[in-house]
């Protein structure tokens, strides 16, 4: 009878122990807003940035390096007003090689956030996020949201909370223009 107890006890610990706590709503949910909060605390007019649409190249990209472990779970992006077509968005984790690509159409109106297959972040992992678009665009069509110091200089680095911006380029059909600006391309980040 004694023993049956323990191992019931024992059991019963084990269950328990292995349970994920549900109430814990940091891991539990992909929070599209977790880059686009900083992004959008860090590179304001207080710290003289200025929110553009600019940068006619095929490619815009930037790298980051966030202190948290995790996984980033979606993909931000608006199309400017004059294209409603795809874009190739990437996100890798240059770390690991751990990658995603995929294609992907954005609303005009707003960043909309679509999900992408995950890529594990380890904290101090660096993460490429590329936007290219393909090479029958005109050249209004490749621009892109940036947000660009007032006096032109290179805005790296730069560090908010769990985010360090590290560096960005433009290329394609020109270019590269290395640090020119952040780039306005969000991703959504679920805490482990």
């Amino acid at each position: 009878m004694k023993l049956k107890k323990i191992l019931f006890l024992f059991a019963l610990s084990a269950i328990t122990l292995s349970c994920d706590n549900d109430d814990d709503a940091t891991n539990n949910f992909c929070d599209d807003t977790y880059v686009d909060a900083i992004i959008n605390t860090t590179f304001t007019p207080a710290n003289n940035y200025q929110f553009i649409e600019t940068m006619d190249l095929q490619t815009h990209e930037y790298k980051m390096r966030i202190n948290a472990n995790g996984e980033i779970c979606t993909i931000g992006y608006k199309n400017p007003a004059v294209y409603t077509g795809d874009y190739t968005m990437e996100v890798t984790n240059e770390t690991t090689n751990d990658s995603y690509s995929g294609v992907h159409s954005f609303s005009q109106k707003q960043i909309d956030y679509q999900a992408i297959t995950p890529i594990t972040v380890n904290t101090g992992d660096v993460i490429l996020v590329r936007r290219t678009i393909n090479s029958n665009a005109s050249l209004p069509e490749t621009i892109g949201q940036i947000f660009q110091k007032t006096d032109f200089s290179n805005p790296f680095p730069e560090v908010q909370g769990n985010i360090e911006f590290i560096e960005s380029n433009f290329y394609g059909l020109g270019g590269p223009v290395p640090n020119y600006g952040m780039p306005y391309i969000a991703v959504g980040f679920k805490v482990n």
